[in-house]
């Protein structure tokens, strides 16, 4: 699903790109959208390549049983959380009209978000997942 959801994302924005180059370029709402999709892009990679093989090696296993899971399962939640924040912010700079913060605003505040959302999900680990 989330390749299904990013190619949509990625055809509707260059068929709106191309519709008015110039304009959008200039958008600091459609640069920071752009970022924020090359971050999905990394990460679906990165659950692809990393996360998703280790959950299949542990099917069928109580997850915080596993040294080795558990070992490397702070690198799942945080990628989790990035995943969460960034799907919720694409979605959110879609939806407006317009954004009238620069680029470099806005994608401050999505890594401030994003920050937050990883000391969250690492904290909840901790908490719920003590082996």
């Amino acid at each position: 699903m989330v390749w299904v959801g990013l190619g949509l994302l990625i055809f509707s924005g260059l068929g709106l790109f191309f519709s008015d180059p110039d304009a959008y370029l200039a958008s600091s709402k459609f640069q920071a959208k752009m970022f924020i999709v090359g971050v999905i892009f990394v990460n679906g990679i990165i659950f692809h390549a990393w996360h998703i093989p280790r959950m299949v090696r542990h099917a069928g296993e109580h997850l915080p049983s596993s040294d080795e899971f558990m070992r490397k399962s702070s690198f799942l939640m945080a990628s989790g959380a990035v995943s969460l924040v960034s799907w919720t912010c694409a979605v959110i700079l879609g939806s407006l009209r317009g954004v009238p913060y620069s680029f470099a605003a806005v994608t401050g505040v999505y890594f401030l978000i994003n920050t937050c959302a990883v000391f969250a999900a690492l904290k909840m680990k901790s908490k719920y997942f003590k082996g």
